[in-house]
């Protein structure tokens, strides 16, 4: 998280609020939140660091899995956003979505 500047802010914030006895950031319903092993969450979502290998992962396991069963962009970032959030996912879910090989191939041959 350190290497990340959202993540970093969030946790500089966080240990600021620690030094005035407070256990969460504060600042509206949205509050992002660290957990007892250290991960910054909102709701249901972990910040994800920016780290690309990270996100590469999180969205293959979510589009390429036979669960998720390469069914487009939507349905992608409908099952990552779930769970995970990073700055400009939505941007990188549809990048990896239109250049996955076996949506291509498949495009192609129910075109044909």
């Amino acid at each position: 998280y350190q290497l990340d500047e959202q993540c970093k802010q969030i946790l500089d914030q966080h240990l600021e609020q620690l030094e005035q006895k407070e256990n969460s950031i504060k600042s509206n319903s949205n509050e992002w939140k660290i957990n007892s092993t250290g991960l910054i969450h909102r709701h249901e979502q972990i910040l994800v660091p920016n780290n690309e290998p990270i996100q590469t992962f999180l969205i293959g396991s979510n589009h390429d899995s036979t669960s998720a069963a390469h069914r487009g962009i939507a349905k992608t970032i409908d099952l990552i956003t779930r769970n995970w959030y990073w700055k400009n996912m939505h941007n990188d879910i549809k990048q990896y979505v239109t250049t996955c090989l076996l949506c291509q191939q498949n495009k192609i041959s129910n075109q044909s």
